[in-house]
């Protein structure tokens, strides 16, 4: 249920329309020759161009980025896939379910927001680059916004679409439906699907890890009275069970989600605002991963179970103003973690084990009220300006950080452990801070130039200022005996983001887009090896902790795409450079040198893809455990591989489509793969993407 200070705060924030009014949306058909899922590049038009999702089945919403050459991903297995973009990843990419926040359940992110997105149940993703926006939270790499369309009806009609597909190795069978009723005066749409992936083979074929089960199921009302208003209430409930890791030592037996939401927008035709948007949310997840429920258990059974509870909204009103618009906007987001870590003797313990060993995340509450004001003027026929303006209020506490464990003789609390590791307690903590954006854009002739330059704050997230794993042989202030360990920082503070970008672009059926970018960043939070840096008092680098140190990031991305008769042409190419400016170090887990290579021919009912992505070698890695993070699992090779693809409209209505992705059956791994980054799996494994797959897809719309 809503909390009552939720209601107090009714209709908060919602999706600013000001953004849409200035997309760039190329509507092109899908390979399934299905209604494209379109993504969006907004306000930062240089970064990339609207493209279809992807044509074969796909294991999670992430996926959807694949085409996108400054898109990286780390992986653990088949689902939850984590998106990586310009270098950044995780809490620095803001994503939001048809405006809805959901955090990952799971402290070591098995379960990233975008695994509770059922990938055929969401019509579009806009991409909004860090630092061209206020109108979120924390987003210093990108806002990923995924959205279901609204339906429109002039009369009592019912429309919708059923589909299937199936896939030799991997995401092997995907039902859906999506069926919506209504008239004039409102609508009634119910979504379902269901998704089974299993163990897929590498191109050496090699089984891997990766099999789990989906189900989600979403049900609206909403109600138009007339063209001036609209309100929507919603529910999702997403079942996920059997999830397997490879890049993990625990799988995931429950990742479940529940999200309710409820929006409005109104049309005013008289006073100072031409539209006000609200918003309410709230969204459960849980999650339980374990050593022994999908595999073998070791001579230790583990057991945690984790939830996320947030609840927000938003509010936001437009004003039209003479040769300008202006956007003011509050938003407000309460998150809440608890996650309980459980061990047993397997031979003494048939079932899960009870003893508690972890407050893995000890009832950490994060709470963030925003004000933004984002403001468009058009200075001349071929010059707009636009600024941005956003002041936050951030608090975070540890609810259970003087609760006690009992080890061995002595009681252990999380707030023990944050002063022997850190010399400090998990006392509430509050800023205000300020950020924003100045941005100006010249159209020359067909081209368009532009300049960007912004401020970004970016808050720690509850791992980084609460988690809490060290063995139950160790005592708060001893060093850990060369056993891995995990410590979050209640002394974090804020990561600064002071970014710079420019980039041309000339948009059509045939056009280019080329930018560069360089981010300066204060404070960034940086997880590491223990060996007594400044503010951290224990020298054993089995230990993993946070810490503030500065970094650069810079890069430059580039695509282009060529209309010639039936035949399409496209290519794009992203780099992006990090380094550690404290220590002259590289940073852990930047993608290298990524691209890709695209051709398409479309004639009558017919459509035939191939699609070419590949990586150079990385060489820039922190991979040592004694001077560095040892985030990576060490130098990564490039890789090539080929997509073919082809769809039939058999009617109007009625598409097939089929194709082989990774032709050659090349073995392959993202640089960025997650078993890089798994505190439960000490020895670092990079996870191969899947090799041969050959596909089948279908779907009736009506």
């Amino acid at each position: 249920m809503f909390r009552r200070k939720a209601l107090v705060s009714a209709c908060l924030l919602a999706t600013s329309p000001w953004l849409s009014a200035h997309a760039q949306d190329e509507q092109t058909r899908t390979v399934d020759g299905s209604a494209p899922l379109v993504i969006q590049y907004k306000a930062s038009p240089s970064n990339a161009r609207p493209s279809a999702k992807a044509a074969a089945p796909i294991s999670d919403a992430a996926a959807w980025l694949r085409s996108r050459p400054e898109v990286s991903f780390s992986r653990m297995g088949g689902h939850g896939l984590d998106p990586v973009v310009r270098g950044q990843s995780q809490q620095r990419l803001s994503t939001r379910l048809d405006g809805s926040s959901v955090q990952n359940a799971c402290p070591n992110r098995m379960d990233p927001a975008t695994s509770y997105a059922s990938p055929n149940l969401y019509d579009q993703l806009t991409v909004i680059d860090g630092g061209s926006s206020v109108a979120y939270s924390g987003a210093s790499g990108a806002q990923l916004l995924y959205e279901r369309s609204r339906p429109h009806f002039n009369q009592a009609d019912v429309q919708g679409k059923l589909g299937a597909s199936y896939s030799n190795n991997g995401v092997n069978k995907q039902t859906w439906a999506d069926l919506a009723a209504g008239g004039q005066q409102g609508y009634l749409r119910l979504q379902g699907s269901h998704d089974e992936l299993g163990d897929y083979h590498d191109g050496d074929g090699n089984r891997v890890r990766s099999a789990a089960d989906y189900t989600t199921g979403y049900a609206a009302l909403g109600l138009t009275p007339n063209e001036d208003i609209w309100l929507e209430l919603s529910g999702e409930a997403v079942r996920g069970e059997d999830i397997k890791y490879a890049g993990a030592g625990m799988d995931a037996p429950q990742a479940d989600a529940d999200i309710l939401r409820l929006r409005g927008s109104v049309q005013l035709h008289q006073g100072w605002f031409h539209q006000v948007n609200g918003e309410l949310y709230q969204s459960r997840a849980n999650h339980a991963m374990d050593n022994y429920s999908l595999r073998t258990p070791a001579s230790m059974k583990m057991l945690t179970t984790s939830s996320a509870d947030v609840w927000g909204g938003r509010l936001s009103g437009i004003s039209h103003l003479e040769r300008g618009k202006l956007t003011l906007g509050l938003d407000h987001e309460n998150t809440r973690k608890q996650a309980d870590s459980f061990s047993g003797m397997t031979a003494m313990t048939p079932s899960d084990p009870s003893t508690l060993q972890y407050l893995t995340w000890p009832d950490a509450e994060l709470e963030q009220t925003g004000l933004f004001a984002e403001w468009e003027q058009r200075l001349a026929q071929q010059r707009t300006f636009k600024a941005g303006l956003r002041a936050e209020h951030f608090s975070a506490s540890a609810h259970d950080g003087d609760r006690a464990l009992r080890i061995g003789m002595a009681d252990r609390t999380p707030d023990n452990v944050y002063r022997a590791v850190y010399g400090d307690d998990s006392k509430r903590s509050s800023t205000w801070d300020l950020g924003g954006f100045l941005r100006l854009e010249q159209q020359l002739d067909a081209h368009r130039v532009y300049g960007n330059l912004s401020s970004t704050v970016r808050q720690p997230d509850a791992t980084e200022l609460y988690i809490t794993r060290l063995p139950n042989s160790a005592m708060p202030g001893m060093v850990m005996n060369g056993m891995e360990s995990w410590v979050g920082n209640p002394n974090l503070k804020s990561e600064r983001h002071n970014q710079f970008e420019l980039g041309l672009d000339n948009s059509g059926r045939s056009g280019y887009r080329v930018s560069a970018f360089y981010d300066r960043v204060s404070d960034y939070i940086l997880r590491d090896r223990a060996r007594g840096q400044d503010g951290v008092l224990v020298n054993n680098t089995s230990l993993t902790i946070y810490r503030n140190v500065d970094a650069m990031l810079t890069g430059v991305e580039g695509s282009v795409w060529q209309q010639l008769g039936a035949w399409k042409l496209d290519a794009g190419l992203a780099y992006t450079y990090g380094r550690n400016l404290d220590t002259d170090r590289p940073l852990a887990q930047i993608a290298p040198l990524e691209g890709n290579v695209g051709a398409s021919w479309q004639q009558a009912a017919l459509t035939l893809q191939a699609v070419s992505r590949f990586a150079a070698r990385q060489t820039r890695v922190d991979d040592d455990t004694q001077t560095g993070s040892a985030q990576d699992a060490g130098e990564s090779s490039g890789w090539i591989t080929l997509d073919l693809s082809a769809s039939y409209a058999l009617s109007k209505d009625l598409t097939v489509a089929t194709g082989v992705d990774n032709l050659f059956d090349r073995t392959y791994a993202y640089h960025v793969s997650r078993a890089n980054v798994d505190p439960f799996n000490p020895q670092a494994v990079r996870v191969n993407e899947p090799g041969r797959s050959v596909w089948l897809k279908t779907q009736w719309q009506f």
